[in-house]
Protein backbone atom coordinates (compact mmCIF):
# COMPACT_ATOMS: atom_id res chain seq x y z
CA UNK A 1 0.00 0.00 0.00
CA UNK A 2 1.52 3.25 -0.77
CA UNK A 3 1.99 6.08 1.98
CA UNK A 4 -0.23 8.69 2.17
CA UNK A 5 1.27 11.90 0.71
CA UNK A 6 3.06 14.58 2.87
CA UNK A 7 1.12 17.40 4.26
CA UNK A 8 2.29 20.56 2.68
CA UNK A 9 4.08 22.96 4.98
CA UNK A 10 1.04 24.79 5.31
CA UNK A 11 -1.22 22.21 6.73
CA UNK A 12 1.10 20.80 8.98
CA UNK A 13 1.22 24.22 10.33
CA UNK A 14 -2.11 24.20 10.73
CA UNK A 15 -2.59 20.48 12.32
CA UNK A 16 0.40 21.92 14.99
CA UNK A 17 -1.52 25.12 16.12
CA UNK A 18 -4.94 22.84 16.39
CA UNK A 19 -2.32 20.13 19.08
CA UNK A 20 -0.58 23.35 20.69
CA UNK A 21 -4.33 24.81 21.33
CA UNK A 22 -6.50 21.89 22.14
CA UNK A 23 -3.21 19.59 23.34
CA UNK A 24 -1.78 21.89 25.58
CA UNK A 25 -2.93 25.51 25.64
CA UNK A 26 -6.94 25.16 26.67
CA UNK A 27 -6.74 22.27 28.84
CA UNK A 28 -4.35 24.28 31.09
CA UNK A 29 -6.59 27.61 30.96
CA UNK A 30 -9.67 25.22 32.08
CA UNK A 31 -7.88 23.64 34.84
CA UNK A 32 -5.88 26.84 36.37
CA UNK A 33 -9.75 28.53 35.94
CA UNK A 34 -11.22 25.39 37.26
CA UNK A 35 -14.39 26.32 39.29
CA UNK A 36 -16.38 22.88 39.21
CA UNK A 37 -14.36 19.45 38.32
CA UNK A 38 -11.01 19.25 40.74
CA UNK A 39 -11.83 22.46 42.91
CA UNK A 40 -14.23 25.65 43.19
CA UNK A 41 -17.40 23.22 43.02
CA UNK A 42 -19.25 26.50 42.45
CA UNK A 43 -18.95 27.32 46.20
CA UNK A 44 -20.10 23.51 46.89
CA UNK A 45 -18.16 20.23 46.83
CA UNK A 46 -15.86 19.60 43.40
CA UNK A 47 -16.97 16.77 41.23
CA UNK A 48 -14.44 14.77 41.37
CA UNK A 49 -12.47 16.48 44.46
CA UNK A 50 -11.40 13.27 46.14
CA UNK A 51 -9.34 12.38 43.02
CA UNK A 52 -7.80 15.59 42.15
CA UNK A 53 -4.49 13.98 42.74
CA UNK A 54 -5.38 11.18 39.77
CA UNK A 55 -6.91 13.70 37.73
CA UNK A 56 -4.04 16.19 37.26
CA UNK A 57 -1.74 12.78 37.21
CA UNK A 58 -3.64 11.41 34.35
CA UNK A 59 -3.80 15.09 32.57
CA UNK A 60 0.28 15.23 32.85
CA UNK A 61 1.23 11.62 31.65
CA UNK A 62 -1.01 12.44 28.48
CA UNK A 63 0.25 15.99 28.15
CA UNK A 64 4.15 14.39 28.57
CA UNK A 65 3.20 11.59 25.69
CA UNK A 66 1.89 14.01 23.56
CA UNK A 67 4.76 15.95 23.58
CA UNK A 68 7.44 13.27 23.00
CA UNK A 69 5.09 12.20 20.13
CA UNK A 70 5.27 15.34 18.50
CA UNK A 71 9.24 16.05 19.13
CA UNK A 72 10.50 12.94 18.47
CA UNK A 73 7.68 10.07 17.62
CA UNK A 74 8.85 7.02 19.65
CA UNK A 75 8.08 4.81 21.12
CA UNK A 76 4.87 4.46 18.98
CA UNK A 77 3.62 1.56 19.72
CA UNK A 78 4.36 2.66 23.79
CA UNK A 79 2.59 5.94 22.96
CA UNK A 80 -0.09 4.85 21.30
CA UNK A 81 -1.40 2.97 24.28
CA UNK A 82 -0.61 6.42 26.36
CA UNK A 83 -2.43 8.18 24.00
CA UNK A 84 -5.46 6.36 23.76
CA UNK A 85 -5.52 6.10 27.19
CA UNK A 86 -5.48 10.44 27.53
CA UNK A 87 -7.94 10.14 24.73
CA UNK A 88 -10.44 8.10 26.74
CA UNK A 89 -10.30 10.25 29.91
CA UNK A 90 -10.36 13.57 28.33
CA UNK A 91 -14.06 12.24 26.35
CA UNK A 92 -15.28 10.38 29.81
CA UNK A 93 -14.70 14.28 31.12
CA UNK A 94 -16.30 15.67 28.68
CA UNK A 95 -19.14 13.37 29.09
CA UNK A 96 -19.81 14.16 32.73
CA UNK A 97 -19.30 17.46 31.89
CA UNK A 98 -22.01 17.86 29.39
CA UNK A 99 -25.09 18.92 31.91
CA UNK A 100 -22.89 21.72 32.97
CA UNK A 101 -21.67 22.56 29.85
CA UNK A 102 -25.18 23.31 28.47
CA UNK A 103 -26.44 25.22 31.16
CA UNK A 104 -22.89 27.47 31.10
CA UNK A 105 -23.82 28.50 27.17
CA UNK A 106 -26.92 30.13 28.34
CA UNK A 107 -23.59 32.49 30.16
CA UNK A 108 -21.33 32.46 27.35
CA UNK A 109 -18.45 30.55 29.25
CA UNK A 110 -19.96 27.15 28.63
CA UNK A 111 -18.03 26.75 25.82
CA UNK A 112 -15.01 25.90 27.21
CA UNK A 113 -17.08 22.74 28.83
CA UNK A 114 -16.15 21.37 25.22
CA UNK A 115 -12.24 21.53 25.49
CA UNK A 116 -12.43 17.95 26.65
CA UNK A 117 -14.05 16.61 23.64
CA UNK A 118 -11.17 18.71 21.40
CA UNK A 119 -8.34 17.68 23.35
CA UNK A 120 -9.44 13.82 23.41
CA UNK A 121 -10.46 14.30 19.43
CA UNK A 122 -6.21 15.68 19.21
CA UNK A 123 -5.61 12.75 21.53
CA UNK A 124 -7.27 9.63 19.83
CA UNK A 125 -5.90 11.36 16.72
CA UNK A 126 -2.64 10.75 17.72
CA UNK A 127 -2.91 7.48 19.18
CA UNK A 128 -4.13 6.30 15.44
CA UNK A 129 -1.29 8.23 13.91
CA UNK A 130 1.14 6.26 16.58
CA UNK A 131 -0.46 2.45 16.25
CA UNK A 132 -0.48 2.97 12.35
CA UNK A 133 3.71 4.26 11.90
CA UNK A 134 4.43 1.00 14.77
CA UNK A 135 2.40 -1.21 12.47
CA UNK A 136 3.74 -0.19 9.77
CA UNK A 137 7.52 -0.27 11.39
CA UNK A 138 6.75 -3.63 12.74
CA UNK A 139 6.66 -7.25 10.71
CA UNK A 140 2.65 -8.22 9.74
CA UNK A 141 0.88 -10.01 12.33
CA UNK A 142 3.71 -8.78 15.08
CA UNK A 143 2.49 -9.46 18.75
CA UNK A 144 5.12 -7.04 20.04
CA UNK A 145 3.18 -3.65 18.93
CA UNK A 146 -0.59 -4.86 21.02
CA UNK A 147 1.79 -5.54 23.48
CA UNK A 148 3.42 -2.56 23.93
CA UNK A 149 -0.06 -0.71 23.40
CA UNK A 150 -1.02 -2.51 26.45
CA UNK A 151 1.83 -1.57 28.32
CA UNK A 152 0.70 2.24 27.18
CA UNK A 153 -2.44 2.13 27.95
CA UNK A 154 -1.64 0.37 31.90
CA UNK A 155 1.00 3.42 32.17
CA UNK A 156 -1.84 5.74 31.42
CA UNK A 157 -4.52 4.63 33.88
CA UNK A 158 -1.91 2.98 36.51
CA UNK A 159 0.22 5.89 36.95
CA UNK A 160 -2.80 8.26 38.02
CA UNK A 161 -4.45 5.61 40.17
CA UNK A 162 -1.01 4.55 41.95
CA UNK A 163 -0.23 8.52 42.68
CA UNK A 164 -3.98 8.83 44.56
CA UNK A 165 -3.62 5.59 46.28
CA UNK A 166 0.12 6.48 47.90
CA UNK A 167 -1.33 10.14 48.62
CA UNK A 168 -4.14 8.99 50.18
CA UNK A 169 -2.07 6.70 51.92
CA UNK A 170 -0.05 9.47 52.94
CA UNK A 171 -3.07 11.34 54.26
CA UNK A 172 -5.17 8.10 56.37
CA UNK A 173 -1.34 7.98 58.41
CA UNK A 174 -1.16 11.38 58.82
CA UNK A 175 -4.78 11.46 60.19
CA UNK A 176 -4.29 8.48 62.34
CA UNK A 177 -1.09 10.23 64.26
CA UNK A 178 -3.78 13.83 64.08
CA UNK A 179 -6.19 12.12 65.98
CA UNK A 180 -3.85 9.68 68.88
CA UNK A 181 -3.59 9.95 72.15
CA UNK A 182 -0.05 11.05 72.51
CA UNK A 183 0.15 14.56 72.31
CA UNK A 184 3.59 14.37 70.74
CA UNK A 185 2.77 11.74 68.01
CA UNK A 186 -0.82 13.63 67.38
CA UNK A 187 1.40 16.76 66.85
CA UNK A 188 4.00 15.36 64.60
CA UNK A 189 0.77 14.21 62.75
CA UNK A 190 -0.18 18.02 62.38
CA UNK A 191 3.23 18.48 61.27
CA UNK A 192 3.10 15.78 58.47
CA UNK A 193 0.09 17.28 56.86
CA UNK A 194 2.58 20.59 56.08
CA UNK A 195 4.30 19.00 53.29
CA UNK A 196 1.04 19.19 51.47
CA UNK A 197 0.72 22.34 52.71
CA UNK A 198 1.80 23.15 48.21
CA UNK A 199 -1.52 21.36 47.34
CA UNK A 200 -3.62 23.28 50.02
CA UNK A 201 -2.62 26.35 48.95
CA UNK A 202 -3.10 25.61 45.17
CA UNK A 203 -6.84 24.28 46.22
CA UNK A 204 -8.10 24.26 49.60
CA UNK A 205 -11.12 21.82 48.40
CA UNK A 206 -8.39 18.69 48.12
CA UNK A 207 -8.80 18.57 51.54
CA UNK A 208 -12.67 18.81 52.19
CA UNK A 209 -12.64 15.46 53.59
CA UNK A 210 -10.39 16.76 56.57
CA UNK A 211 -13.15 18.93 57.22
CA UNK A 212 -15.76 16.30 57.55
CA UNK A 213 -13.25 14.65 59.86
CA UNK A 214 -13.77 17.74 61.98
CA UNK A 215 -16.96 17.94 62.07
CA UNK A 216 -17.77 13.46 62.91
CA UNK A 217 -15.03 14.04 65.49
CA UNK A 218 -16.34 14.35 68.97
CA UNK A 219 -13.20 15.06 71.43
CA UNK A 220 -12.49 18.64 71.54
CA UNK A 221 -8.34 17.92 71.58
CA UNK A 222 -8.61 15.84 68.25
CA UNK A 223 -11.03 18.04 66.95
CA UNK A 224 -8.91 21.09 67.42
CA UNK A 225 -5.76 19.67 66.14
CA UNK A 226 -7.66 18.58 63.27
CA UNK A 227 -8.60 22.27 62.37
CA UNK A 228 -5.21 23.30 63.19
CA UNK A 229 -3.71 20.75 60.54
CA UNK A 230 -6.53 21.89 58.27
CA UNK A 231 -5.29 26.04 59.20
CA UNK A 232 -1.41 24.64 58.26
CA UNK A 233 -2.58 23.10 54.85
CA UNK A 234 -5.19 25.74 53.15
CA UNK A 235 -4.73 28.82 55.60
CA UNK A 236 -7.82 28.84 56.12
CA UNK A 237 -10.62 27.92 59.04
CA UNK A 238 -12.21 24.45 59.30
CA UNK A 239 -15.31 26.01 60.46
CA UNK A 240 -15.83 28.51 58.41
CA UNK A 241 -15.33 25.92 55.42
CA UNK A 242 -17.74 23.53 56.99
CA UNK A 243 -20.54 26.12 57.09
CA UNK A 244 -19.72 26.38 53.37
CA UNK A 245 -19.87 22.89 52.83
CA UNK A 246 -23.17 22.40 54.92
CA UNK A 247 -24.70 25.39 53.05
Amino acid sequence: MAAPPAPTPGRAALWLGVDLTFGFALPAVCLALDPLVFRGGLGGRPLLGPYAVAGYTAVAVGMAALAVWLLSGRPAALLAGVLAGGAGFALGLGLLLLPFTLIGLLVLIGFLGFTPFLTGGVFARHAYRAWRAARSGSGPGSPAVPAWAAVGLAVAVGLPCLAQERFDGYVRWATSRVRSEDSVEADAGVRAFERLAPLGRVSPDFFDWLVLEYEREGDDGRRERLAEAYRRLTGQDAGSRLAVLRD
